[in-house]
């Protein structure tokens, strides 16, 4: 099954808004004890839902392509003390390109996403307002993905064990069941 078939074929209520569906706690699936809303038959109404949970139910809202100022966000509203440096890992390596794929399948995709597109622009949003809530400046930002790009490429950091190791040096931590539970 070729990916359009796929977005159209109704199996499941995922390829249809289904981060308006999860905000709005609509099923996905035949969950029990949950509204069960078909494929196809995402509203406004459930939209509206989803908009007015994002604002009122999640201290904050994250954006994956920024993902360096959310990580600024959740330090400053969980007051996190360790530094925020990360490692990348798990990158798809043979995505394909937008241009690669049919035009037809894209405006399928967002036929059936338009509400997670409304959705995503309303996140966007509320992130710009807790970004000035936080007082989250260009420079410390700058500096941040500064720092954090020698610390990808420092051997030292290269992976989990190395870095539960340091940190166990360094007297931040003292068991594998703490970094588990505390740092990772």
């Amino acid at each position: 099954m070729d990916l359009k078939t796929f977005v159209l074929s109704g199996v499941s209520t995922e390829q249809d808004n289904g981060q308006t569906r999860r905000i709005a706690g609509v099923s996905i699936g035949r969950l029990q004890g949950r509204k069960q809303v078909d494929h196809g038959c995402c509203t406004t109404e459930i939209l509206e839902s989803a908009k007015k949970n994002l604002e009122s139910n999640f201290s904050i809202i994250g954006l994956t392509e920024r993902f360096d100022e959310t990580l600024f966000l959740l330090k400053k509203a969980y007051n996190w003390s360790l530094p925020l440096y990360y490692h990348r890992g798990n990158k798809t390596k043979r995505r394909p390109k937008m241009k690669e794929i049919p035009k037809d399948t894209i405006n399928a995709i967002r036929d059936f996403n338009k509400f997670d597109l409304e959705l995503y622009e309303w996140a966007k949003v509320l992130f710009e307002r807790q970004l000035e809530q936080f007082e989250i400046s260009k420079q410390q930002l700058a500096n941040f993905q500064k720092l954090n790009k020698y610390y990808q490429k420092s051997p030292l950091f290269s992976s989990s064990v190395q870095r539960i190791r340091v940190l166990r040096q360094r007297g931040y931590i003292k068991t594998i069941k703490m970094a588990a539970t505390k740092y990772l």
